[in-house]
């Protein structure tokens, strides 16, 4: 998605961090797929779905920078940290990592997550977000290659909150596509707006499957305790009867031995 609208216009469909693996699910195991402008996104995603994807040989300047010797070294000096990347990190990096996902996948996860230390391997302005929304976890930036303690985007630094201010103000600098184009850049957003609907009520209907599943073998358990509860109610009730008509037979046996002396 983070293309110019003339490659959009070029594109069938496009993806995010986050749905790019649902999105390519959708499509047949041995469908041709070029798949682009990040070539490490792209090849986790051959990766977790086994297929064989052409990638173009682009990459996020901020993912292609972690180092993966200064990843290992923080990883034996803080021994209890989970690693947490983002697929648009290169290979020998992802194969360091207890979790792989986009960058809301990585914050889910650390909330959920009950170790209380991370080391994170994306751009460094989700850490704020991360501090703010779980302080008493720690959180900790994987170096870059150049020596920093951290990645940074060079081009979302760029945004600052003037800007935004005098954007909504003023409604400038207004950005102007050609109909045309624009009229065929967005259908691939369509697309992909489509097909993740799709995936995401596939999912709802295998919760919703998984559910009632569990309700009827819930179900069937307490109907399975039920019946032998019932079933030995109805035993004892025999056992009792049966003891009711021995009682009576010796007590009768008793009277006749009585009236014969």
């Amino acid at each position: 998605v983070n293309t110019t609208a003339a490659v959009k216009a070029l594109t069938d469909v496009v993806v995010t961090s986050t749905n790019a693996k649902s999105i390519v699910d959708t499509f047949k195991q041995d469908e041709p797929i070029i798949f682009g402008p990040d070539y490490n996104l792209g090849n986790y995603i051959n990766g977790v779905t086994g297929r064989n994807m052409v990638l173009w040989k682009g990459a996020c300047h901020v993912h292609e920078k972690f180092a993966v010797d200064k990843l290992k070294a923080l990883k034996q000096q803080y021994p209890d940290a989970l690693v947490l990347t983002h697929p648009e990190c290169k290979q020998a990096v992802v194969e360091l990592s207890e979790f792989v996902g986009s960058t809301q996948a990585i914050l889910n996860f650390a909330g959920k997550s009950t170790a209380k230390r991370f080391i994170v391997v994306t751009e460094s302005g989700i850490l704020h977000k991360m501090r703010q929304q779980y302080p008493d976890k720690e959180f900790i930036a994987a170096p870059s290659v150049d020596g920093a303690a951290c990645n940074e985007c060079n081009y979302m630094r760029l945004n600052t909150l003037e800007k935004v201010y005098n954007c909504l103000l003023n409604e400038t600098p207004e950005v102007i596509v050609e109909k045309e184009l624009a009229e065929k850049a967005v259908k691939p957003i369509l697309k992909m707006l489509e097909l993740y609907r799709l995936t995401e009520k596939e999912k709802i209907q295998r919760t919703r499957q998984k559910l009632t599943e569990n309700a009827n073998k819930e179900a069937k358990k307490i109907l399975e305790q039920a019946k032998k509860e019932a079933e030995d109610v109805i035993n004892e009730i025999k056992e009792a009867r049966k003891m009711k008509s021995e009682q009576e037979m010796n007590r009768a046996l008793n009277e006749a031995r009585t009236n014969i002396n």
